[in-house]
């Protein structure tokens, strides 16, 4: 698993709120997302998800929301979701980036309804993945720019339209009415841990001896 975190400001900030025998709240979005997969990835790496507890939302507007208020202690979101420059643009004096790291996430493919002979219209999450595959095979592009892709296989499914970029445990759990058209893996994505304390205390917040600082003495030496 990749999933490295080494920021020391973001711990202590865990562990000061853990102190209080408070539990953790994260925000995140719905269950059964990538968000939901490494929301937990990052609880367990960190050996804190028996003191967290994670709340889903349909939207990260209504989890910025939640944050603001008090209601959560941070929100855990993908770098590249439509929302993400939204929120971390129009809340930048409120909300703080406090933590960066990498995760792959889930595989994705390209599903087709099996009752569409000629499919015309697809599917996909705008931008997270316009450039996933080649759209010009289709001649009506739907591009979704809220909601997340749990939301988008059951578009597909009830007719919406007739493909879309899905996630593949989704695709093979309905096998009877898709058909993968194309596997396309799973990206390397980034990360963000929002919270209402900034950790930034320097020029740079980054952990000095991360694994790109290996392939850089390779070189030298």
């Amino acid at each position: 698993m990749l999933l490295d975190i080494g920021i020391i400001p973001m711990l202590t900030s865990l562990l000061l709120v853990g102190s209080t025998f408070k539990n953790l709240a994260f925000g995140t979005l719905t269950k059964g997302t990538n968000h939901d997969l490494v929301m937990r990835r990052y609880l367990d790496f960190h050996g804190i998800s028996e003191t967290s507890n994670i709340t889903y939302y349909d939207s990260f507007y209504d989890a910025d929301a939640a944050l603001k208020n008090d209601t959560l202690d941070y929100v855990m979101m993908n770098a590249v979701h439509p929302q993400a420059s939204s929120i971390v643009g129009s809340d930048f004096r409120n909300v703080f980036i406090i933590d960066t790291f990498i995760s792959p996430s889930k595989p994705l493919v390209v599903a087709t309804r099996k009752d569409v002979a000629d499919p015309q219209s697809i599917g996909i999450l705008y931008l997270s993945v316009a450039n996933y595959t080649d759209t010009s095979k289709w001649s009506d592009v739907v591009q979704i720019t809220s909601g997340g892709l749990v939301q988008i296989a059951q578009d597909l499914l009830d007719g919406k339209y007739d493909s879309a970029i899905i996630y593949q445990d989704t695709a093979l759990a309905n096998s009877d009415v898709l058909q993968i058209d194309e596997e396309l893996g799973s990206p390397d994505d980034a990360w963000l841990l929002l919270g209402r304390n900034r950790t930034y205390t320097n020029s740079v917040l980054a952990w000095p001896n991360a694994p790109v600082t290996w392939q850089w003495k390779k070189q030298w030496y």
